[in-house]
């Protein structure tokens, strides 16, 4: 009998071990997303998560790059810089066990404003706004 309680206690020890290695992901942070749009004439950053050790591929645009998730699980790669184009495109990143794919991937001008409360205001309040 406690031979086999012994056996359990190491089954049940090492079960979240394993877990934590299944749940080893390719994750991208929320800036990136279907329908965004990546800066022109700029070497645009991709980054994010995985296994350590994992072969991250990252295509858009006909380029293609290369990068490798580090011992603390991250990884990073800069495309090369691209014209403004108004075809939407495919940016995928793929990883060795699963791929992610944003669609309508624009490439142009990105802004980004902030303010008080007086920068939100209807055209139609502004003189010849024809």
């Amino acid at each position: 009998m406690m031979k086999s309680m012994t056996w359990m206690i190491g089954v049940v020890a090492v079960a979240p071990l394993s877990l934590a290695v299944v749940e080893a992901k390719l994750e991208l942070p929320q800036v990136f997303g279907e329908g965004m749009v990546v800066q022109r004439d700029k070497p645009a950053r991709v980054w994010g998560w995985g296994e350590q050790g994992d072969a991250i591929t990252v295509a858009f645009n006909g380029q293609t790059k290369h990068a490798t998730v580090g011992d603390d699980g991250n990884w990073l790669l800069a495309r090369d810089p691209m014209p403004a184009n108004a075809k939407s495109q495919a940016l995928t990143v793929k990883g060795q066990q699963e791929a992610l794919t944003f669609e309508n991937v624009l490439v142009g001008d990105v802004w980004l404003c902030s303010g008080q409360s007086n920068m939100e205001s209807a055209a139609g309040g502004i003189i010849n706004s024809d």
